[in-house]
């Protein structure tokens, strides 16, 4: 009978093989890529290192032509799924460590990241290589380890040591590879033939930046430095603020470009993935948020956000941006409110709280109503004005019905609010036996849609932090008292600054004076 030690050291030397076999088919995979001289050769090359960088899934089961006295138990089955899960874990890391110690290729791999190109060892030429940057792309996401947050089933199991353990190990080498994958062209300025080394962090921005890629290309290009964000923030950071116009590039996938209006097509999938990682790198550094800012990122934001409209997700995306923003220091929060192209961004933030454009204050239903009443109101004053014998009496009655349908046209609003008077739109509304129902029923009560009120409370989010951010702040008690008194004179002067727009102004106490749906 096979001992336990004995079992051990044939596990070890089984990993041991697959690790070795790996390496070297990652090497002479990463041999083909470099020397390959045609555009297929290339991706060939790439689709198969994406292969062995791989974790392949493991799934042991019993084979059901076997008698049932052949069958492992339940148990066996799981332990003989743990020991191949660790083999493969070996065999993966592997894999990876070998295209991570080998500085040509990562570069040659940025090359195409960058422009679709392989530079071609046998002349000065480069090679068109169709879908490059997209396996290339790929190839770095498969090398990145998975974050803890993907490890869903683990995160279920009670804490234990050994569960802690393997999670600071995992940490630990996404922070290794990610510094790896950021810094190795520090590791050797030039290539063999006296080029300069491409790095990752200028050959994703080039990708994003230019109008060649697909927007699939894009999108997994943003993907990367996100997920190279939450591995290694600080390196991400330094490598952005050191990338020519690193900043400003990202910024520009918003668009909206005061100072080149039509300088880059921008597809809606890139802007709103860009949207995202914008507001994870503002989060992540009061610097870089402060550059955003500087960067027109209020003004684009709030663009996209009023093209969204209150229907649409992104304009709440838009608003974590700004707010994000807005909580790096005091010259970002004053830069909002001192922003705006000709409108503003307070007009931008009254719009998007205006109640009249929510969708169940404009329906269909509520316009019928209003619609029939208002005939209703109608017949009965023209009854009353021919039944009179007098006609001054009669013209006076028909001008003040007159002047009351104006004023009640003009506070459509309060009317809504408070249950009675007509919408904007009553007299577009059909007849129909549905209306009909809707008309004895009575008007229904008009609230907000939950997208609505999520947009709601993250403009009354944004204008809180740009009145009162950082004012209750345990390290605002440890300034000096004169810091604190032009903290506080610079807070008051924002809040002036917000309650004095009257259209704000108007639109708040609209909200403040909603009355919510029941639970």
């Amino acid at each position: 009978v096979e001992g336990p030690a004995n079992r051990s050291f044939h596990i070890q030397s089984r990993s041991r093989a697959a690790s070795m076999a790996s390496v070297e088919a990652v090497d002479l995979l990463l041999d083909r890529l470099l020397s390959a001289s045609t555009s297929s050769d290339c991706a060939d090359s790439l689709d198969k290192l994406l292969k062995q960088c791989k974790r392949r899934r493991i799934d042991i089961q019993n084979d059901r032509s076997t008698r049932p006295s052949q069958q492992l138990s339940p148990e066996e089955l799981r332990q003989k799924q743990t020991v191949e899960g660790q083999e493969e874990e070996q065999r993966q890391s592997a894999a990876v460590d070998t295209v991570l110690q080998n500085i040509e290729a990562l570069s040659a791999i940025c090359n195409l990241i960058a422009n679709s190109t392989l530079p071609s060892q046998h002349d000065s030429s480069a090679i068109d290589v169709d879908g490059g940057d997209i396996l290339a792309i790929e190839l770095m996401l498969e090398i990145m380890p998975a974050s803890n947050a993907d490890n869903v089933a683990s995160a279920q199991k009670p804490m234990t040591t050994e569960l802690l353990n393997k999670q600071r190990a995992l940490k630990q080498r996404r922070d290794a590879v990610s510094k790896t994958l950021l810094l190795f062209h520090e590791r050797k300025k030039q290539s063999a033939d006296g080029e300069d080394l491409k790095s990752l962090i200028p050959s994703t921005l080039d990708c994003l930046c230019s109008n060649t890629p697909t927007t699939y290309a894009r999108v997994l290009s943003l993907q990367l430095m996100n997920a190279l964000l939450k591995a290694s923030p600080g390196t991400l950071r330094e490598q952005l603020m050191n990338a020519p116009d690193g900043i400003n590039r990202l910024v520009d996938l918003l668009g909206y470009n005061s100072m080149a209006p039509s300088e880059m097509n921008v597809p809606e999938e890139v802007r709103n993935e860009a949207i995202l990682f914008l507001t994870s790198l503002a989060s992540s550094s009061s610097v870089l948020a402060r550059l955003i800012s500087f960067s027109e990122g209020y003004d684009r934001a709030l663009k996209i956000a009023m093209e969204s409209g209150l229907k649409s997700t992104v304009a709440t995306d838009c608003l974590e941006l700004c707010l994000a923003c807005a909580h790096a220091d005091d010259v970002a929060r004053e830069l909002f409110l001192g922003g705006g192209d000709g409108r503003g961004n307070l007009d931008r933030l009254a719009s998007l709280i205006d109640l009249r454009k929510g969708e169940r204050f404009t329906d269909k239903e509520r316009n019928v109503w209003w619609f029939e009443q208002l005939k209703k109101q109608e017949q009965l004053d023209d009854a009353s004005g021919s039944a009179s014998g007098d006609p001054t009496s009669s013209k006076k009655e028909e001008k003040d019905a007159r002047k009351g349908r104006k004023l009640r046209k003009k506070d459509d609003l309060d009317a809504i609010l408070s249950g009675d008077g007509p919408t904007a739109a009553a007299d577009k509304a059909a007849t129909s036996t549905k209306d009909e129902q809707i008309v004895q029923e009575g008007p229904p009560t008009p609230f907000l849609t939950p997208n609505e009120s999520e947009i709601m409370n993250s403009v009354f989010q944004l204008l809180l932090a740009l009145m009162y951010d950082g004012e209750y702040a345990d390290e605002v008690a440890k300034l000096p008292s004169r810091v604190i008194d032009s903290a506080k004179a610079k807070r008051r002067s924002r809040a002036k600054t917000v309650l004095s727009h009257d259209v704000l102004r108007r639109t708040i106490v609209d909200c403040a004076v909603y009355t919510c749906p029941p639970q």
